[in-house]
């Protein structure tokens, strides 16, 4: 008494937006069981096809979290040797509170990806070419690119009374310590988090919808400043400096000089280095409680 197997007819899809820009899909499953008697109860209870709430979500990338599953309907098809076939027609609509809930709170997760801009310091351009003046030196100031990161947005419903704004105060601006939703260690980095403006339900009290922001940077959020200054040590006595001068007047130079990553000048010629240090904080991020599987309806 259990379902063999569900696999979807992708044939049999279909889908309407209106005026509005509310949209509708429809989706059809086919489903083995392993006993005559079993029926759309077993089929349910073994989580093999979407249920009422969930999201629209087919793949990765063919996905709508403004629609959610409104009805099922569950046809008998054939009595096989195995036990019996079933058809399951799942249809997804907008909210509505008659098939979902009043309760907002209980309304599912939703998310979205976007983009943060940021400055990517370069030595050479894209065909290997040393970035340098006419001179044949490196500026004082690297050279930059525009990089983007990927921005990880999740948006759920809370109780004003279950938020707690200390909480959201103290793990903005942290680095994931483990592993998160498919990403490795402290390669995501949490923004501040942000609310809407309060509502009040008759079911819950006062609530509002709450955003959690994640930049994603799969090269690790590291401070890569660059090696350079005024003074260099000693090749003799690491433990004296040298003040960097001028080759020309002897005078001292009003831009700091590069360094090799050693705390030695630079050898002519050479790659500008660029230093890393680890800045932000690592933290547990399943305080959140937010799971990228759950949100895309994959149970």
């Amino acid at each position: 008494m259990a379902v063999l197997l569900a696999v979807e007819n992708f044939e049999s899809r279909d889908g309407s937006i209106d005026q509005n820009y509310r949209r509708t899909y429809n989706r059809t499953f086919r489903v083995a069981c392993d006993d005559p008697r079993d029926g759309p109860v077993t089929i349910l209870r073994a989580s093999v096809v979407p249920r009422v709430g969930d999201i629209y979500s087919v793949s990765p990338t063919e996905f709508d979290t403004q629609s959610f599953v409104q009805s099922l309907d569950f046809r008998f098809l054939s009595l096989t040797p195995y036990g019996a076939d079933w058809q399951v027609n799942v249809r997804y609509g907008p909210y509505d509170t008659q098939t979902l809930t009043a309760n907002p709170v209980e309304w599912p997760v939703r998310f979205s990806w976007g983009a943060a801009k940021y400055e990517i310091p370069v030595a050479r351009d894209v065909d290997g070419k040393p970035i340098v003046n006419s001179a044949g030196e490196p500026f004082a100031e690297p050279t930059t690119i525009d990089g983007s990161r990927r921005l990880l947005t999740f948006t759920r419903n809370e109780l004003v009374s279950a938020f707690d704004p200390m909480l959201a105060a103290r793990c903005a601006d942290k680095v994931n310590l483990y592993p998160w939703n498919g990403f490795a260690p402290k390669t995501v980095k949490s923004e501040p988090i942000t609310t809407g403006e309060a509502q009040y339900s008759q079911d819950v009290g006062w609530w509002f919808t709450v955003q959690y922001s994640f930049a994603v940077d799969p090269d690790g959020w590291i401070k890569r400043p660059l090696d350079q200054g005024y003074t260099y040590l000693s090749a003799v006595d690491p433990t004296k400096r040298f003040t960097v001068r001028s080759q020309g007047d002897g005078q001292k130079l009003d831009d700091p000089a590069l360094l090799d990553g050693s705390g030695y000048p630079l050898a002519p010629g050479a790659d500008p280095v660029f230093l890393a240090f680890e800045v932000y904080e690592a933290i547990d991020f399943s305080i959140f409680n937010l799971d990228l599987a759950t949100a895309l309806g994959m149970y």
